[in-house]
């Protein structure tokens, strides 16, 4: 079937920002963390639309979302700037496929002027997403963390204890919760 569609003359587009910022490849598991934290984002106040992509402490750099009530941060990423970085939740993102794929890019390139936005270039092999920042800054989300001291007990479990709550945690009622909570009791 042969439908003729009418669209737009190019030039009625926006023009796609040039990077001149060097594209960086990011470590495996990020397409998965960042829908992971997307998940948790929230919809109330602006800052919190997206996933804030931390690299102020140097030991480690995390990906973090909050949607006021609960925290999500996943560490053990190197980003290819200073500071952080707000993506906007998209819906394109969490549903094309591009978050799925193995291998990504990342550029990020500072705006014209110094308080401008920065636009961000998310490529995986099949797709780019070019965004704005989000504006605003990220709360401050370190602070509401628990601090752990010697009244904590901290718990270490081998390789292989993990990959048995993995098999048996998705199989235990409550799985279709919201809240997605498994609770591990120590005696």
């Amino acid at each position: 079937v042969e439908q003729p569609v009418n669209t737009l003359p190019v030039a009625e587009w926006p023009p796609v920002p040039k990077f001149t910022a060097e594209s960086t490849p990011l470590p495996p598991g990020f397409g998965e963390a960042l829908k992971q934290a997307f998940a948790c984002c929230g919809n109330s106040r602006p800052a919190l639309q997206g996933a804030c992509l931390d690299a102020r402490d140097k030991l480690g750099h995390y990906i973090v979302a909050s949607n006021g009530l609960m925290l999500y941060a996943a560490n053990s990423f190197t980003f290819p700037f200073a500071g952080s970085l707000t993506i906007p939740d998209s819906k394109f993102l969490t549903g094309s496929g591009l978050l799925d794929d193995d291998v990504y890019f990342l550029s990020v390139q500072p705006g014209k002027k110094r308080n401008d936005s920065k636009q961000i270039s998310l490529q995986s092999q099949r797709w780019q997403y070019v965004t704005r920042e989000l504006e605003g800054p990220f709360p401050e989300w370190k602070k509401h963390l628990v601090k752990f001291n010697d009244q904590w007990t901290r718990i270490q479990l081998k390789p292989e204890a993990v990959a048995s709550l993995l098999q048996i945690v998705p199989n235990l009622p409550g799985k279709d919760s919201h809240l997605n909570v498994a609770r591990l009791r120590v005696d």
